[in-house]
């Protein structure tokens, strides 16, 4: 892996030799899936992603899932996904990379955030009916009663937890707090640029 303090920006070709072998700590990667669960997120956040995963190295990464925050095999994440694209931020050099590595690592174990997944999805501009209609509103009070005191920090949802790495590090995804950060607002963001789709 090349260690300069400036990482290479730009579209085209993020593979190499490996699936992975041009990619770096930091980067992202937003997928979809066959799955109903994914087909739900898609149409609740009227996004073609569902899922965003931050990888660690060439072969591993760190996502939040229903089981909670761990450490995936990238092959995996590939293998189980039919749309991959890899982002990374315009801005990002790799001693933050290895922070925003390191953050998101900290967090493992961690249970997953179901309600503010809901939240963030309620406020995805997607439905405004539903973001100020009962529901919305029931999740937005059931989430905020429930961070209360403890903050956003003791459990996360996919695209939260790559958000939170990143502002550790002072760099920003998009103008919405980490936890309304959906993993489609991730691939529109104006700070991150797609290095390549894998899929």
């Amino acid at each position: 892996m090349k260690q300069s303090n400036t990482l290479t920006i730009g579209t085209g070709s993020a593979t190499g030799t490996g699936t992975f072998s041009r990619c770096y700590p930091g980067d992202i990667l937003v997928t979809a899936s066959d799955t109903t669960n994914s087909a739900v997120i898609q149409v609740g956040t009227c996004s073609k992603f569902s899922h965003a995963v931050l990888m660690l190295d060439h072969e591993r990464a760190i996502e939040a899932v229903p089981d909670g925050v761990n450490r995936a095999l990238l092959n995996d994440v590939l293998n189980q996904s039919s749309e991959v694209f890899v982002l990374r931020h315009k801005q990002i050099v790799f001693a933050q990379a290895l922070k925003i590595a390191g953050y998101a690592t900290s967090q493992l174990g961690k249970p997953y955030d179901f309600l503010g997944a809901a939240r963030a999805g309620t406020n995805s501009g997607c439905s405004a009916a539903f973001k100020y209609g009962a529901p919305g509103m029931a999740v937005l009070v059931a989430d905020s009663l429930a961070k209360f005191g403890g903050g956003h920090d003791t459990s996360f949802f996919c695209s939260e937890l790559i958000a939170k790495a990143y502002q550790s590090v002072g760099l920003s995804l998009s103008s919405k707090q980490p936890w309304l950060t959906i993993p489609g607002g991730l691939f529109k963001s104006d700070q991150l640029v797609v290095m390549a789709k894998l899929k």
